[in-house]
Order: structure tokens, then sequence, then C-alpha cells
């Protein structure tokens, strides 16, 4: 009996974009200096260099450990979601099927007649896919040409700059583990938008006793609105924000002399209360 032997799910470290260590070093083109300080010239009159390893300073430290993390979580991801086609969420079982004997069994395969217990489980068809990456680069590719256009950009015999053919458009590849990133993403959106749909009838219940298609719509742009918010470079709102006016310190008021009436009374008052 062979002995099985685990998997080996280690994915190969990057060679590039290599995380900082203290020490590291890199080639660099030093330019070649004599005793005195100057740069050695060639008989064509141009510096002369030569390669050395230069220490890399800790300046680089966060940049090249965001390059390294960013590169290793790509990596690891797309080797995730191309193993994504054997998960149970993906897979579904294939219903079984009446023989010439009357038996229920599995269908098979007609060269190997192994028999067909699982299908695939997809809600984003592979044309699905390719229309809407197709339909992409059309966009990225007219905004390219509107913009070679803008800078009058053209080939060195003076023809302007093609954009994308008609009759041949592009139709970019689209890898297995790609799909089921953009299908992921897809059955994410929908049911962000089926729930806030759910909420809202909640909310309706005397008017409403289920989903309706007017819901579902009010409930898409409510969806779209907050995704608009938060991949855009502009704010979904703009708080009014005013320095408050400061209040003055008041000033102490000056006593009021009296009238001479009421000053006359005033004293007539004390002589007579003296009395």
């Amino acid at each position: 009996m062979v002995k099985k032997v685990a998997h080996d799910h280690s994915v190969p470290e990057l060679k590039s974009f290599k995380a900082w260590k203290p020490g590291m070093k890199t080639k660099r083109r030093v330019a070649i200096k004599d005793i005195e300080g100057n740069v050695v010239l060639s008989k064509k009159g141009k510096p002369e260099y030569e390669i050395c390893h230069v220490p890399i300073s800790a300046d680089k430290k966060s940049q090249m450990n965001h390059l390294h993390m960013s590169a290793k979580v790509q990596r690891h991801y797309s080797v995730l979601w191309n193993q994504a086609d054997k998960c149970p969420l993906f897979r579904q079982d294939v219903p079984k099927v009446k023989n010439d004997e009357g038996e229920m069994v599995h269908r098979t395969y007609p060269n190997t007649n192994i028999p067909i217990t699982e299908r695939s489980n997809r809600s984003l068809s592979g044309h699905t896919l390719k229309t809407l990456a197709s339909g992409a680069v059309a966009a990225v590719n007219a905004q390219l040409h509107a913009d070679a256009t803008m800078l009058r950009l053209q080939h060195k015999n003076g023809e302007p700059l093609a954009p994308e053919d008609t009759k041949y458009p592009m139709l970019p590849q689209i890898s297995v583990g790609a799909g089921f990133a953009i299908e992921a993403a897809f059955v994410a959106y929908v049911q962000e938008i089926f729930g806030t749909a759910l909420e809202i009838q909640k909310a309706h219940e005397n008017k409403h006793g289920k989903v309706t298609a007017k819901c579902c719509q009010a409930a898409a742009d409510i969806v779209n609105k907050r995704l608009s918010a938060a991949t855009s470079f502009v704010p979904e709102t703009v708080s009014f924000r005013k320095a408050p006016k400061q209040k003055k310190a008041k000033e102490p008021k000056e006593p009021k002399e009296p009238k001479e009436g009421v000053a006359n009374e005033a004293k007539k008052a004390k002589k007579g209360s003296g009395n």
C-alpha cells in the first residue's frame, strides 16, 4: 500500500520586494574618485563608475516592508482563490437519475465511467465575467484615447493613436482565482442590497408585506451611494464648520449721574430725615 504524503501548503518566498533588515546592502553605481576627491574621467570626458555594495538606510524600512507585505498578500490571495473551486461553497451535489434497470445512480463520464457526484456552483458564468472584463477594458481604453487626443499624441509617421477596434475588441483572460474573487464580491454586493431592502420593508410592514421591486431599487441606490462615498476621493457629505463667534468682554458700566430734579428731591429728603 502506497503511503499518503501530506500536501505541502507552503507558498514559495518572494525573490523581489524583500523585507528590510539591518545591515542590508544593495548594488549602486558609484563615481570613481582619485586621492584628491575629484571624479575620474574617461578618454571621452565622461565620469567613470564602479559597482559597489551600499548599505540601505533605515529611512527605507517602512517603504520596503510595505512593498514586501503587499506583494506577499497578493500572492497568497491568488493561491487561496485558485484552490477555491474545491471548497464546498462552490460545489453542489448532482442528483441521481434512473438507469435502465430502474435504479437511482449517478451519471458517469463517458470515457472513464467515473460517477459524477458533484458539479460547480457558480452564480456568474465565464461568458459573463469575460463580458464584464471586456466592458471595463473598453471604458479604460476610451478614457486613454481621449487623453491621447487632448495631448495630441501620435506615431513617428504623424498618424494619431488608434483606439480599440470595434471589429477586434480586447478580450482579457480571467484566471480561476480572479473569477471566484469577482463572484464573491458580486454575491456580497447583492446580499447587501437585499439586506437593506429587507430593513426598508420591515420599517413599512403596514403597507408592504414583502420586498418589492421598488424597495430593491431604493436599496440599490442607498448601497451604491455608500460604495461611492467609501471608494471615491469625494466625501458623501461636507459638514459645515464655522468658528464660533467670541463674545467680547463686557466693559464696566459707569454710574449714571442723577437728573437735577431727582437730585434736589433727594437732598430735600435727606434734610427732612435729619430734622
